[in-house]
């Protein structure tokens, strides 16, 4: 799954949910500008599948419901990051790690 260069906002739940919950995921999210959801972009893990996630320079708004969590992944989710950034300060948007 490749979802690139887009504007994705006004999600009430989250604007990308990677989630792989029936078979194995590749994900790639590049060059975005993502805004809205409770977190903006959510990467998950169910069972025993697996996720390999390359997240790169996204761009994400300031509205979300919970606003330390434009970005947040499982632990068991193989990621790849860099570049993303907080659109109205430039800070680099690390991403929360949950706990499956």
């Amino acid at each position: 799954i490749r979802i690139l260069g887009n504007t994705i906002r006004g999600a009430t739940n989250f604007a990308i949910l990677g989630g792989a919950e029936q078979n194995n995921v590749t994900l790639t999210v590049d060059g975005n500008w993502l805004d809205g959801g409770h977190c903006t972009l959510k990467l998950q893990v169910k069972k025993s599948w697996t996720q390999k996630a390359t997240v790169t320079n996204n761009q994400f708004g300031p509205n979300r419901v919970v606003s330390s969590c434009a970005f947040t992944s499982y632990p068991a989710v193989s990621l790849t990051q860099s570049g993303n950034t907080m659109e109205n300060t430039g800070a680099k948007v690390n991403p929360l790690l949950l706990v499956s």
